[in-house]
């Protein structure tokens, strides 16, 4: 996303009510005109709707806080003057370091330490500050009011964080010269967010929240063995690791990539994607772990998903390979429930197919859902017992709860 502000530019906008008149408009066009003596680079565009001009946007640039105060007085006046609708001002005015810019609005009061967080000498690295913008993937406090966040523009993002001011309550984010884009992130993480990018960072050619697209292969699994308190996820290509508490295994991680096949690392669970329906029972063979496996295997028309310790998923695919069960377009199966589409499968063809997912590891009891043309069950099951607890079904789903059933012993 486009976060750079020209260097210069500073920017006041006003945006009229909807019962905002040409006339009023006009009115703050010629009051602009006359603040170009002391503000050359002033200038004002009618903004349009259906009605016709419905609002203005001022550009400004002022030397100094007391300037910025000054102006954002005046131009209140103005707003008190030519209707009662929404404003907002952009004042931006030279600070130690480079330059800031204050969003204030008219209907939503910023906080009173607003002027003196935009004021402060700028943090290392930093060229510029916007204090109060909600843009990008900010959801903190005021995102629909008066936005407590501040964004830096910098050369060094990790820096920048590093040394910026927290304040209590306030969200803080920082962007790059190639769009490169933290946060918005709460002042409690930022010391523990900047010490993970300083690491991440270098490697990174997109950065977006807490997203971190790689540069190389190699630096996905290296990386991955960073530690952090705080989650962060790193792409390269479609594999996925995710960082933060608990435990990653990066060499299981970098083995199944360099087999060629498409990897996400969560802690303690390890996912594979999309693996070529005549290489899962291989895939499942080739490696051993302790982690909680998911395995989506895919071959025309048809995907079966798998979740559980790798015996089980393993055991689960030796039940599931079978043309009966191919004949479904998509099977999950997870520790406590099973999900089955039949879309298509003859009715005649239904019973078989239902019979195979028996043969899956099974707990006590197991949730069932099937979904087959226009009937949509669920229900539960022991191993080798009846449908029990659908409620009401209608005659198609009766017709897959007995097929089910035509399996039981």
């Amino acid at each position: 996303m486009g976060r750079v502000w020209k260097a210069a530019a500073v920017v006041a906008a006003l945006v009229l009510g909807g019962g905002c008149s040409g006339r009023q408009a006009g009115q703050l066009e010629a009051w602009v005109e006359e603040q170009r003596a002391h503000h050359p680079s002033i200038t004002f565009e009618a903004q349009y709707g259906l009605v016709g001009i419905i609002g203005g946007l001022v550009t400004v640039e002022v030397g100094s806080l007391t300037e910025a105060r000054s102006f954002s007085d005046d131009l209140a006046e103005q707003w008190g003057t030519n209707g009662s609708g929404r404003f907002s001002l952009h004042v931006t005015w030279p600070v130690t370091g480079g330059s800031t810019t204050l969003r204030l609005l008219s209907r939503h009061a910023a906080p009173d330490d607003a002027w003196a967080w935009a004021d402060e000498p700028l943090p290392a690295g930093a060229t510029g500050r916007r204090v109060g913008w909600a843009l990008g993937p900010y959801s903190g406090p005021g995102r629909e009011e008066w936005p407590r966040l501040i964004e830096y523009q910098t050369t060094t993002l990790a820096t920048t964080l590093a040394a910026a001011p927290l304040h209590d309550g306030v969200y803080f984010a920082a962007y790059d010269i190639d769009s490169r884009y933290t946060g918005a992130f709460p002042g409690s993480q930022v010391p523990g967010r900047a010490s993970a990018l300083a690491q991440l960072e270098p490697h990174a050619w997109m950065i977006q929240g807490d997203l971190v697209t790689l540069l190389d292969d190699a630096d996905l699994a290296t990386l991955g063995d960073i530690r952090t308190d705080l989650p962060w996820t790193l792409r390269q290509r479609s594999n996925l690791i995710h960082i933060g508490t608990g435990t990653v295994d990066t060499a299981l991680f970098r083995q199944l990539t360099d087999a060629g096949l498409r990897v996400t690392l969560l802690p303690g669970r390890i996912e594979l994607h999309e693996v070529p329906l005549e290489q899962c029972a291989d895939v499942l063979a080739s490696f051993t772990t302790a982690l909680q496996v998911g395995v989506g295997c895919r071959g025309t028309g048809h995907h079966v998903w798998m979740v559980g310790e790798l015996p089980h998923v393993r055991d689960s695919w030796a039940a599931l390979n079978h043309n009966a069960v191919r004949r479904m377009p998509t099977v999950r199966v997870e520790p406590e429930q099973i999900t089955v589409r039949m879309d298509g499968v003859p009715a005649s063809d239904r019973a078989e197919a239902l019979a195979r997912l028996r043969g899956l590891p099974w707990p006590d009891e197991r949730v069932v859902e099937v979904m087959a043309d226009e009937a949509h069950v669920t229900f539960t099951s022991t191993r080798q017992g009846t449908a029990r607890g659908d409620r009401n079904p209608d005659a198609a789903g009766r017709a897959v709860l007995a097929a089910w059933d035509e399996s039981a012993s």
